[in-house]
């Protein structure tokens, strides 16, 4: 499906301002981002169950492996992410000892799957409609990407669209 010129126009536009205010509100704010995950501190357990049905439970993963979580914030009404979702998918595959958990944010499932059916994710992908992860990982944007070490520990986290080589430079 063809989405029009003056669409794609209105997203970007869109997703740029709500970026934007959301590095404002970071840089006017430092204690916005105090609540959530913080570099060099353990991660806040969670759990979620993806779009195929099973479930996540961030410190079980922990214990039961010895690679990286990668955990992506994202919405499917959010242009940027959804760019994303493609880089992240070949990370995915290129590092099988990383695991990358997709949450989608403000979003509805069946959003979330028409999106997937254009393309597709090779992670997991969960809805999270009660924004409860938005608060305990102080997301303040969209995409926001939290780097986690397998030892629990938040190595980095990432405002806007991450690059192949900033989680590399984390997750090797």
């Amino acid at each position: 499906m063809h989405t029009p010129r003056i669409g794609r126009l209105t997203l970007v536009f869109i997703s740029l301002v709500l970026l934007g205010l959301g590095l404002s509100k970071l840089a006017s704010s430092p204690a916005a981002v105090q609540g959530g995950a913080l570099l060099g501190e353990a991660a806040p357990d969670f759990s979620t169950t993806g779009l195929d049905g099973n479930p996540f439970r961030l410190s079980a993963h922990l214990a039961a492996t010895d690679g990286p979580v990668i955990l992506n914030f994202w919405g499917s009404w959010c242009l940027p992410c959804r760019e994303e979702v493609p880089l992240l998918s070949r990370f995915a595959q290129q590092h099988p000892e990383t695991t990358i958990v997709g949450l989608a944010i403000d979003d509805s499932e069946q959003a979330v799957r028409a999106f997937l059916e254009e393309i597709q994710a090779v992670y997991l992908i969960a809805v999270e409609p009660d924004r409860e992860l938005v608060d305990l990982y102080a997301v303040i944007a969209f995409p926001t990407t939290v780097v986690i070490g397998a030892d629990g520990i938040v190595l980095g986290r990432f405002f806007g669209p991450v690059s192949t080589d900033q989680l590399e430079s984390l997750t090797t």
